[in-house]
């Protein structure tokens, strides 16, 4: 057991799936951010512990004393709400799906993105544009190298989900939750992403990069990536594109960074704590203010 009585422990992003913790005392014990996905916490005392952001899916939580515990925002799939008591519970995912499921889309995904890919490819005139917002797309489980340029998913639940190399070029995703997503080598090109999560997702080698519209000397639009007000917590961003994005208020705490591309990126106001920059480039990057005495930036 690695908790010891009376003493409040730190298990903030810790990875402790599968863990056995069967009547551990954790009161007051943070684990915001935690993995704790099949977890067996039974009759343990959670009493006031900061379980915010935490994965539990499929956790095992019979008997535990949860009075004045935080679950906010955290991933209760395979739980029932219910017996949580006067657990703070309120935007957690649960298995009540929040918005509409993919499953009670009008017409089927796979019909819906033909029509977007016809949309695309005659400049709006047959077919018609992806319009996910609001949806649960969880039981998709895997939209893998789908091109899904254009589209518009905002407030749309894609956590878990395997994403692996999908193009979302200009699309418009914001306040989505991309939570423990497979979005390595992703093209997210020009898109929006402003008040998204990406807590513990993996954009390893994603593309972000500005896109150019138009001809040159006549209207020529420049669109980087905005990510304003996101969340990276944990996620590795390891040699990801991200020149000239918009990183306004973000929170990358704990975020690898390491080998990205951070060109003409702005930070400012973000949340940079414990972040990996070890061989990013960083020429012309608005840093916050505080962020050389947090951790050493690499030298050019």
């Amino acid at each position: 057991n690695p908790f010891s009585e009376g003493e409040p422990v730190n298990f903030r992003g810790a990875n402790l799936s599968g863990a056995k913790l069967v009547g551990s005392i954790a009161s007051k014990a943070d684990f915001s951010d935690a993995l704790l996905a099949s977890a067996n916490i039974s009759g343990a005392d959670l009493r006031g512990a900061m379980m915010e952001g935490a994965d539990l899916t499929n956790a095992e939580l019979g008997g535990a004393m949860l009075e004045g515990a935080n679950f906010r925002s955290a991933i209760l799939a395979g739980i029932d709400a219910k017996n949580m008591g006067n657990a703070d519970v309120s935007e957690a995912i649960t298995d009540k799906n929040i918005g509409r499921s993919v499953n009670d889309l009008d017409e089927p995904l796979v019909q819906m993105i033909e029509n977007h890919k016809e949309w695309i490819g005659s400049k709006g005139k047959v077919g018609k544009q992806l319009d996910l917002s609001d949806i649960d797309m969880r039981r998709m489980k895997t939209l893998k190298g789908e091109t899904l340029t254009a589209m518009r998913a905002v407030n749309a639940k894609f956590f878990g989900m395997n994403l692996y190399k999908i193009e979302l070029q200009s699309a418009v995703l914001d306040n989505s939750d991309f939570r423990n997503c497979d979005l390595e080598e992703s093209d997210l090109r020009g898109s929006s992403f402003k008040g998204a999560n990406f807590s513990h997702a993996n954009l390893k080698k994603a593309h972000a990069e500005p896109l150019m519209f138009g001809e040159a000397g006549g209207g020529k639009r420049f669109a980087p990536c905005d990510f304003e007000g996101a969340k990276f917590r944990y996620a590795n961003l390891v040699g990801a594109r991200f020149k000239s994005g918009n990183f306004k208020d973000v929170d990358l705490s704990f975020a690898n960074l390491s080998g990205a591309d951070l060109r003409e990126a702005d930070f400012t106001g973000a949340k940079m704590d414990s972040v990996n920059l070890e061989g990013a480039q960083l020429d012309g990057a608005t840093l916050p203010r505080s962020t050389k005495s947090i951790f050493k930036i690499p030298k050019e």
